[in-house]
């Protein structure tokens, strides 16, 4: 089986505060686009679990999220079958887009057909969140808002199909680095431009998306880490409505209302940037 696994950003993400086992709770609006990894699965008859991929940044052994997935599906359902995954590596590696919680939710998808578990949407939310805060959502895509940790996620209508270019900077930001470098004091509550950005997407009005945008991360993120700013203002300076940073970054994206304008954009930011993305939303 073949299947396509699509990253995700952050149009509006707001830190709430601690949770009492020390994660952090956040609301957030998730959106999917069409910048893809690619996962093939097989069957092998040695019962074991087998991966390979283009990327020599993923670990290929059990850290691996698909690994982490299958194993999960075989210890629920008592199943000893074996499988040979193959993931091709279009989504940039630890760079706010989902890249690795996608592959898990496709595999968790794949699995339930492939071994025929009839398993419900519920079911598979319920392991996807086992996994990880991002990969329920994918589980399905589209618009959503994510709640608590991201891992409760309510679906959104979106009338409004962007035109997104995403550019990630060849620099590291993990997790831990990106909710240490929070000042809970400049946070801690639903923005309302979170509450607006849903009437919005509903209402299918582009300038009302654009205002909206918004991540507290920023705050301390891009003081750190100045080329995101460079970014931002290089995507703005090219025509871009509106511009931010991705989840804990590095990844920035730009909303643009023109293609052409936005396709000449990408080739640009190319020229700078190794890892851009021309996408849609999906």
């Amino acid at each position: 089986m073949k299947i396509k696994a699509p990253a995700k950003i952050n149009l509006t993400l707001d830190i709430l505060g601690k949770l009492p086992n020390d994660y952090h709770e956040l609301t957030t609006v998730y959106q999917a686009v069409d910048l893809y990894d690619e996962l093939d699965l097989a069957e092998n008859g040695a019962g074991d679990i087998k991966i390979t991929s283009n990327s020599k940044q993923i670990p290929l052994d059990k850290n691996n999220i698909v690994y982490k997935a299958v194993e999960l599906i075989r210890q629920r359902h008592s199943i000893k079958k074996g499988v040979d995954i193959h993931i091709e590596k279009n989504i940039p590696v630890a760079a706010g887009l989902a890249g690795g919680s996608t592959d898990g939710a496709a595999t968790l998808k794949a699995l339930n057909e492939m071994w025929e578990l009839r398993l419900t949407d519920e079911m598979l939310r319920e392991y996807a969140a086992e996994l990880g805060m991002d990969v329920p959502f994918l589980m399905s895509g589209g618009t959503a808002l994510g709640m608590r940790r991201g891992e409760k996620v309510r679906s959104l209508k979106n009338n409004l199909s962007l035109q997104i270019i995403i550019v990630t900077p060849e620099i590291a930001i993990s997790t831990k680095e990106a909710y240490g470098s929070l000042d809970l004091a400049q946070v801690g509550q639903e923005s309302e431009k979170t509450k607006r950005m849903i009437a919005t997407l509903t209402d299918g009005n582009l300038t009302d998306v654009i205002d909206n945008l918004h991540n507290d991360f920023e705050k301390s993120i891009i003081p750190q880490h100045p080329v995101i700013g460079e970014i931002k203002g290089k995507m703005l300076e090219l025509g871009a409505e509106g511009s931010l940073m991705s989840g804990s970054g590095p990844s920035v994206f730009g909303v643009w209302g023109n293609e052409e304008e936005a396709q000449g954009a990408a080739a640009e930011l190319g020229k700078k940037y190794k890892q851009t993305f021309f996408v849609r939303t999906v």
